[in-house]
Protein backbone atom coordinates (compact mmCIF):
# COMPACT_ATOMS: atom_id res chain seq x y z
CA UNK A 1 0.00 0.00 0.00
CA UNK A 2 1.45 3.33 -0.84
CA UNK A 3 1.51 5.83 1.73
CA UNK A 4 -0.35 9.31 0.96
CA UNK A 5 1.01 11.01 3.97
CA UNK A 6 2.95 14.39 2.80
CA UNK A 7 5.65 16.44 4.84
CA UNK A 8 3.44 18.77 5.01
CA UNK A 9 0.95 16.16 7.30
CA UNK A 10 4.75 15.26 8.71
CA UNK A 11 5.16 18.98 9.92
CA UNK A 12 2.08 19.37 11.22
CA UNK A 13 2.11 15.79 12.99
CA UNK A 14 5.17 17.20 14.96
CA UNK A 15 3.78 21.34 15.55
CA UNK A 16 0.55 19.65 16.51
CA UNK A 17 2.62 17.77 19.47
CA UNK A 18 4.31 20.88 20.77
CA UNK A 19 1.34 23.57 20.37
CA UNK A 20 2.95 25.07 16.98
CA UNK A 21 0.40 26.78 14.63
CA UNK A 22 -0.25 23.96 11.91
CA UNK A 23 0.93 24.67 7.84
CA UNK A 24 -0.69 24.53 4.37
CA UNK A 25 2.41 24.12 2.74
CA UNK A 26 5.95 23.05 3.82
CA UNK A 27 7.60 24.92 1.23
CA UNK A 28 5.93 28.10 2.35
CA UNK A 29 8.28 31.04 2.48
CA UNK A 30 6.42 33.39 4.43
CA UNK A 31 5.30 30.94 6.79
CA UNK A 32 8.11 30.96 9.61
CA UNK A 33 6.62 27.67 10.99
CA UNK A 34 6.87 25.99 7.47
CA UNK A 35 10.41 27.74 7.21
CA UNK A 36 11.53 26.41 10.30
CA UNK A 37 9.81 22.67 9.81
CA UNK A 38 11.69 23.00 6.44
CA UNK A 39 14.98 23.51 7.70
CA UNK A 40 14.74 20.72 10.08
CA UNK A 41 13.21 18.10 8.48
CA UNK A 42 15.61 16.64 5.84
CA UNK A 43 17.79 16.34 8.33
CA UNK A 44 15.68 14.42 10.78
CA UNK A 45 14.55 12.10 8.40
CA UNK A 46 18.14 10.93 7.38
CA UNK A 47 19.40 10.67 10.85
CA UNK A 48 16.20 8.78 12.02
CA UNK A 49 16.99 6.57 8.61
CA UNK A 50 20.69 6.24 9.64
CA UNK A 51 19.93 4.81 13.12
CA UNK A 52 18.64 1.41 12.54
CA UNK A 53 17.63 -1.11 9.90
CA UNK A 54 13.82 0.06 8.56
CA UNK A 55 12.65 -2.44 6.62
CA UNK A 56 11.62 0.28 4.22
CA UNK A 57 15.04 1.16 3.93
CA UNK A 58 16.69 -2.28 2.55
CA UNK A 59 18.05 -2.18 -0.88
CA UNK A 60 19.43 -5.43 -3.01
CA UNK A 61 21.99 -4.17 -5.78
CA UNK A 62 24.08 -5.99 -7.87
CA UNK A 63 27.53 -4.69 -6.89
CA UNK A 64 29.57 -2.72 -8.97
CA UNK A 65 33.49 -3.11 -8.82
CA UNK A 66 35.77 -0.19 -8.72
CA UNK A 67 37.47 0.15 -12.38
CA UNK A 68 41.27 0.24 -10.86
CA UNK A 69 42.60 1.79 -14.01
CA UNK A 70 40.48 4.85 -13.31
CA UNK A 71 40.76 4.77 -10.36
CA UNK A 72 44.31 3.68 -8.91
CA UNK A 73 44.46 4.92 -5.22
CA UNK A 74 41.55 2.33 -4.21
CA UNK A 75 43.58 -0.38 -4.75
CA UNK A 76 44.40 -2.42 -1.43
CA UNK A 77 46.26 -6.00 -2.06
CA UNK A 78 44.00 -8.97 -1.95
CA UNK A 79 40.78 -7.01 -1.79
CA UNK A 80 38.05 -6.23 -4.35
CA UNK A 81 36.75 -2.78 -3.98
CA UNK A 82 32.98 -2.00 -5.03
CA UNK A 83 31.98 1.39 -4.89
CA UNK A 84 29.00 2.58 -2.16
CA UNK A 85 25.67 3.68 -3.86
CA UNK A 86 24.98 7.29 -3.29
CA UNK A 87 21.97 6.31 -0.75
CA UNK A 88 23.80 4.30 1.05
CA UNK A 89 23.76 4.23 5.06
CA UNK A 90 24.83 1.08 6.75
CA UNK A 91 25.48 -2.33 5.45
CA UNK A 92 21.99 -4.78 6.26
CA UNK A 93 21.69 -7.55 8.42
CA UNK A 94 21.47 -10.01 5.48
CA UNK A 95 24.97 -8.60 4.18
CA UNK A 96 26.68 -10.67 7.05
CA UNK A 97 23.80 -13.33 7.18
CA UNK A 98 22.67 -14.15 3.20
CA UNK A 99 25.19 -13.23 1.11
CA UNK A 100 28.37 -12.70 2.28
CA UNK A 101 28.39 -14.98 5.70
CA UNK A 102 32.17 -15.34 6.28
CA UNK A 103 33.48 -15.34 9.07
CA UNK A 104 36.50 -14.91 11.47
CA UNK A 105 37.46 -15.93 15.16
CA UNK A 106 37.11 -13.22 17.35
CA UNK A 107 41.05 -13.57 17.82
CA UNK A 108 41.70 -13.64 13.99
CA UNK A 109 43.43 -10.19 13.71
CA UNK A 110 42.40 -10.76 10.11
CA UNK A 111 39.42 -8.58 8.25
CA UNK A 112 37.12 -10.49 5.35
CA UNK A 113 35.73 -6.96 4.63
CA UNK A 114 36.02 -3.21 5.64
CA UNK A 115 34.43 0.21 5.21
CA UNK A 116 35.50 3.18 3.74
CA UNK A 117 33.77 7.12 2.84
CA UNK A 118 33.99 5.41 -0.61
CA UNK A 119 34.32 2.20 -1.00
CA UNK A 120 33.22 -1.70 0.38
CA UNK A 121 36.77 -3.57 0.67
CA UNK A 122 35.85 -7.82 0.50
CA UNK A 123 38.12 -10.52 0.44
CA UNK A 124 35.71 -12.63 -1.28
CA UNK A 125 33.70 -12.57 -4.57
CA UNK A 126 30.33 -10.16 -3.79
CA UNK A 127 27.37 -10.98 -5.77
CA UNK A 128 24.66 -8.86 -3.86
CA UNK A 129 25.03 -5.96 -2.17
CA UNK A 130 22.83 -5.70 0.72
CA UNK A 131 22.31 -2.23 2.37
CA UNK A 132 20.33 0.39 4.05
CA UNK A 133 18.96 3.88 2.25
CA UNK A 134 18.79 6.73 3.87
CA UNK A 135 16.78 8.27 1.23
CA UNK A 136 13.64 6.51 1.46
CA UNK A 137 10.47 7.96 -0.29
CA UNK A 138 7.71 8.84 2.31
CA UNK A 139 5.53 6.90 -0.11
CA UNK A 140 6.89 4.25 0.69
CA UNK A 141 6.80 4.94 4.90
CA UNK A 142 4.19 3.04 7.21
CA UNK A 143 2.66 5.29 9.79
CA UNK A 144 4.42 4.16 12.31
CA UNK A 145 7.47 5.40 10.61
CA UNK A 146 6.05 8.63 9.90
CA UNK A 147 5.16 8.97 13.79
CA UNK A 148 8.83 8.45 14.59
CA UNK A 149 9.74 11.29 11.54
CA UNK A 150 6.92 13.56 13.04
CA UNK A 151 8.59 12.94 16.80
CA UNK A 152 12.49 13.46 15.43
CA UNK A 153 11.00 16.99 13.79
CA UNK A 154 9.00 17.80 16.93
CA UNK A 155 11.95 17.17 19.38
CA UNK A 156 14.25 19.10 16.95
CA UNK A 157 11.90 22.87 17.17
CA UNK A 158 10.54 22.29 20.18
CA UNK A 159 12.30 24.65 22.03
CA UNK A 160 12.12 27.15 18.96
CA UNK A 161 8.35 26.93 19.11
CA UNK A 162 7.39 26.28 23.22
CA UNK A 163 10.51 29.33 23.90
CA UNK A 164 13.82 28.28 25.27
CA UNK A 165 11.91 28.39 29.13
CA UNK A 166 9.70 25.84 28.43
CA UNK A 167 9.62 22.65 29.58
CA UNK A 168 9.56 20.40 26.49
CA UNK A 169 11.29 16.76 28.51
CA UNK A 170 7.70 15.49 27.50
CA UNK A 171 8.44 15.49 23.59
CA UNK A 172 11.79 12.94 24.16
CA UNK A 173 9.16 10.62 25.31
CA UNK A 174 7.07 11.18 22.75
CA UNK A 175 10.26 10.49 20.22
CA UNK A 176 10.97 7.22 22.60
CA UNK A 177 7.78 5.52 22.20
CA UNK A 178 7.29 6.13 18.62
CA UNK A 179 10.77 4.58 17.90
CA UNK A 180 9.96 1.54 20.20
CA UNK A 181 6.70 1.28 18.42
CA UNK A 182 7.98 1.36 14.89
CA UNK A 183 11.24 -1.40 15.96
CA UNK A 184 8.72 -3.59 17.82
CA UNK A 185 6.68 -4.10 14.61
CA UNK A 186 9.51 -4.44 12.70
CA UNK A 187 10.78 -7.42 15.48
CA UNK A 188 6.70 -8.79 14.61
CA UNK A 189 7.18 -9.17 11.02
CA UNK A 190 10.38 -11.53 11.48
CA UNK A 191 10.15 -15.06 10.22
CA UNK A 192 9.47 -17.31 13.14
CA UNK A 193 11.28 -20.46 13.62
CA UNK A 194 9.71 -23.80 13.58
CA UNK A 195 8.88 -23.70 16.77
CA UNK A 196 7.51 -20.46 17.07
CA UNK A 197 9.18 -17.37 17.77
CA UNK A 198 12.60 -17.84 18.69
CA UNK A 199 14.07 -16.18 22.32
CA UNK A 200 15.82 -13.69 20.75
CA UNK A 201 12.77 -12.28 19.08
CA UNK A 202 11.01 -12.57 21.85
CA UNK A 203 13.27 -10.43 24.28
CA UNK A 204 13.67 -8.55 21.16
CA UNK A 205 9.48 -8.02 21.15
CA UNK A 206 9.14 -7.49 25.13
CA UNK A 207 12.78 -4.94 25.13
CA UNK A 208 10.43 -2.69 22.29
CA UNK A 209 6.96 -3.26 24.14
Amino acid sequence: MINTTTYTDIANFALDQIGGLNIQDIDDTNNPNAILCKRHIGRCVKAELDKYEWTCARKFKKPVAVDLEANPDAYIKGYTAYHLPDDFSRLSQYFFSEYYPYRKNQYDLGHNYFLTADYLYTKHPLEVLAYCSNKVPIAKWNQLMCDVMAAALAKSIARKIAGTDADVAFVDALYRRAVSDARRHQVLQMEPSGTGMSESQMSRVLYYG
